[in-house]
């Protein structure tokens, strides 16, 4: 992705909003997938898109699949999705901010992009043991979670600790995040319009 010098633009903050929009959407997702009649709907659907069709009937055995065993695989199967659309969210935030030479300029030392940049670091990297996150000790970077007022500290030293994505305060944590950059990015434009 080359760099840009556009700083803080409407354009940047719709695109937060659809990123925000894209994540939400895959919690819907997984709400319609978890519905007892989700097989047999997607059996007879599918979509059209240019000239190709596709048929959402392997997504049915897939999911049939899953459930047969006491929804074990389908709590798998779910869980890897929501991973998918967090690795999304952080990532294309990161990038949206560090390929711009203003905006990167602008956050880089603020506590909440370098918690956004070691997130992404972890879940781009694989999650094992390059940050432990913790609720105690050392002040160095954090991030305020909105639900319950707890506070996520980053201790960056390597102790070959295994991260856990719980450990960031799961999938309320990537919400309270990209609503906050959200705010910040329009706050940015308002005052400098």
């Amino acid at each position: 992705m080359p760099k840009t010098n556009n700083g803080f633009t409407k354009e940047f903050l719709s695109q937060i909003v659809n990123l925000k929009n894209s994540y939400l959407l895959s919690f819907a997702t997984v709400g319609l997938l978890s519905h007892n009649d989700v097989v047999t709907i997607l059996r007879h659907d599918h979509l059209k898109t240019g000239g190709f069709t596709f048929y959402f009937s392997d997504i049915a055995s897939l999911i049939q699949k899953s459930k047969s065993n006491g929804n074990k695989d389908f709590e798998i199967l779910v869980w890897e999705y929501l991973m998918f659309s967090s690795r999304s969210l952080f990532l294309y935030l990161y990038e949206g901010f560090k390929n711009d030479n203003v905006r990167y300029e602008k956050v880089r030392d603020f506590d909440w992009f370098v918690f956004l940049a070691n997130i992404r670091h972890s879940l781009a990297h694989g999650m094992d043991g390059i940050w432990n996150i913790n609720d105690h000790g050392k002040p160095e970077i954090f991030y305020l979670r909105n639900d319950d007022k707890k506070k996520i500290i980053i201790d960056k030293k390597w102790d070959e600790t295994n991260m856990k994505f719980d450990q960031i305060g799961g999938w309320y944590t990537s919400i309270d995040l990209i609503n906050f950059i959200e705010k910040e990015v329009n706050g940015y434009i308002s005052n400098n319009t």
